[in-house]
C-alpha cells in the first residue's frame, strides 16, 4: 500500500470532460464526520470490540502501512485534520476519523482515529484534542489485560487536560508470533508477542508514540499498567530504569502519599520490580532510537518524560482512588505554555528582586507550602536539610525556571520517602550566584 496523489489524474480527466461537454466538475472530498458522545463509555464499547487472548485477530501491519501511519500521524499532530481525513480514506479504509465531541467533559472536542468495525486488525484507537491544558500524552498499552485501564484512560486523559490519548487496540497475548525484543512475559508465556504493544516496535501504537516525542521531545508520557505483585505498592513508578529516578517521579509519589489512603513508591527505592526497563516506548523516550527493541537505555540518558505507572486493582477499579494520582500529575506535570505555569503564582511578571519566603504552615505537619520569587530565568534547587547540615531532600534539582513566584509543597518525607522525625530543618533555595536559607519545624 503505497500514498498516492491522484488529483492530477482526475484533475486531467475533468479538464477532458469539459472540454466535451462545456461543464465544470471539482474533486470533492468528503467531510470529517462528527460523533457526539461520552469517551469513557466509547472507550469501553471499543475494548468488547478488540481481539482476545489466543485468538490470533492482531494483524501485524506491513511495512507500508506503517510507513503510511507514520505519516497520517505527522499530519495529525500539524492539526491538518483535512489532510489527515484524505489519507485515511485513501490507505486505511478499515479506520475512520472522527470530529468528535465529548458529552461527558463539557463538550470538549478532539480529534479520533478508530477502527471500523467489526475490527479485523487490531491497531489502536487515538485521541487528539483540539484544545488542550498540558504537552501530555496518556498511553493505554494493555486495555484488556491491565484490567479497567480501558476507562481509566481516558478518565484521565480527561481530569489532566492532556494532548493525547492512545489505547491499543488488541490483547497482548492475542497473536502468537514473537514480536522479537528482549525479555519475556508470564502473561502470556515465553517471549514477548507482537500483539503487546509496550513489547514490540511493529505497531502502530508505537509509531504513534515515536511521532508524538518527535514532535515535541519535551511531552510527558504517562503509562497506565496494572499489577497484583505483593512486593509493589498501590502505585509503583519508574522512568523505565530499575535505580535512576527525576526528581518530577520523586514529587509524583509525594503528592500521592500526600492524599493518603494509598502507598506509593518509585523505581530504586521500593522491592517491587516492575520498573519497565524493556518498554520500548520507555527505552524510544530515553534516548534508544535505533533499537529499542532489543537495547536498554543507559542510566545518563534517562529523563523525566517517561512515567511508567504501575496500579492495583484498587486504584484502578476506583476512580476516587485514582484520582489521587490525576491530581498529582496536575501538580507535578506543567501547564503547556499558552497556559499558566503550574509552579508559579505570577510567571508572567517578574519579581523586583531574588527571595524565599517563609514556609506556611510552620510549624507543620504533614506538609508546608515552600515559595520563592525569581527576578529573572535561572537555573534552581530548593534543598531540605537537618540540623546536622545533612541533605535529606530535594524538591527541585537544577531546574531553569521563569522569573515570578514559584510554590512547592513538602510533605515532610526524605528522598527515600520515609518521614521525618520531629524537629527543625533548612530551606535553602539556590539560584544562580542567590542563596537564601530558611528555618522550617515538622512537629509530630
Amino acid at each position: 500500500m503505497k500514498l498516492i496523489n491522484d488529483a492530477p489524474f482526475f484533475n486531467i480527466f475533468c479538464v477532458s470532460i469539459l472540454l466535451f461537454i462545456g461543464y465544470n466538475c471539482t474533486q470533492v472530498q468528503a467531510e470529517i464526520p462528527t460523533r457526539s458522545a461520552n469517551l469513557v463509555t466509547d472507550f469501553s464499547g471499543i475494548k468488547n470490540t478488540m481481539p482476545g487472548r489466543e485468538s490470533e485477530g492482531f494483524v501485524p501491519p506491513t511495512d507500508d502501512e506503517l510507513a503510511n501511519w507514520r505519516i497520517v500521524i505527522q499530519t495529525m499532530l500539524a492539526e491538518d485534520w483535512d489532510g489527515a481525513h484524505a489519507l485515511i480514506q485513501q490507505n486505511f479504509p478499515m479506520y475512520s476519523l472522527f470530529r468528535y465531541t465529548d458529552t461527558g467533559n463539557a463538550d470538549s472536542v478532539y480529534y479520533l482515529l478508530k477502527e471500523n468495525s467489526p475490527v479485523n486488525k487490531g491497531w489502536g484507537t487515538y485521541v487528539f484534542a483540539k484544545g488542550y491544558q498540558r504537552q501530555l500524552v496518556i498511553e493505554a498499552p494493555h486495555p484488556w489485560y491491565d484490567t479497567n485501564t480501558y476507562k481509566q484512560a481516558p478518565d484521565v486523559f480527561r481530569l489532566t487536560g492532556a494532548r493525547y490519548l492512545i489505547m491499543a487496540g488488541t490483547h497482548r497475548c492475542a497473536n502468537n508470533e514473537i514480536s522479537g525484543c528482549d525479555g519475556t512475559s508470564g502473561s502470556c508465556g515465553g517471549p514477548y508477542k507482537i500483539s503487546d504493544m509496550a513489547h514490540s516496535v511493529h505497531t502502530f501504537f508505537h509509531v504513534t508514540h515515536e511521532e508524538i516525542v518527535a514532535f515535541n521531545a519535551r511531552t510527558y508520557q504517562v503509562q497506565l499498567h496494572g499489577h497484583s505483585q505483593s512486593t509493589c505498592e498501590d502505585i509503583f513508578l519508574s522512568n523505565g530504569h530499575r535505580t535512576s529516578v527525576s526528581d518530577e517521579l520523586l514529587a509524583l509519589r509525594d503528592q500521592v502519599l500526600l492524599k493518603g489512603g494509598l502507598t506509593c513508591n518509585v523505581a530504586g527505592l521500593s522491592q517491587c520490580g516492575l520498573v519497565a526497563s524493556s518498554n520500548v516506548q520507555g527505552r524510544y523516550t530515553n534516548g534508544v532510537k535505533s533499537d529499542p527493541c532489543n537495547t536498554y537505555a543507559s542510566s545518563g540518558n534517562i529523563t523525566e518524560y517517561f512515567i511508567h505507572a504501575e496500579q492495583t486493582r484498587t486504584v484502578r477499579d476506583n476512580p476516587g482512588q485514582y484520582k489521587k494520582f490525576t491530581d498529582a500529575l496536575n501538580t507535578v506535570i506543567p501547564l503547556a505554555a499558552n497556559q499558566t505555569a503550574v509552579h508559579s503564582d505570577n510567571a508572567k511578571e517578574p519579581a523586583k528582586s531574588f527571595r524565599l519566603l517563609n514556609a506556611y504552615p510552620n510549624p507543620f505537619n504533614p506538609a508546608t507550602t515552600i515559595t520563592f520569587e525569581l527576578q529573572q530565568p535561572v537555573t534552581v534547587s530548593l534543598q531540605i536539610y537537618n540540623e546536622k547540615g545533612q541533605r535529606i531532600r530535594e524538591l527541585v534539582r537544577d531546574k531553569i525556571l521563569s522569573p515570578g513566584s514559584h510554590s512547592y509543597v513538602w510533605n515532610g518525607r526524605k528522598n527515600d520517602g520515609e518521614v521525618v522525625a520531629s524537629g527543625l530543618y533548612l530551606v535553602q533555595l539556590n539560584a544562580g550566584h542567590f542563596q537564601e536559607t530558611k528555618k522550617v519545624t515538622f512537629a509530630k
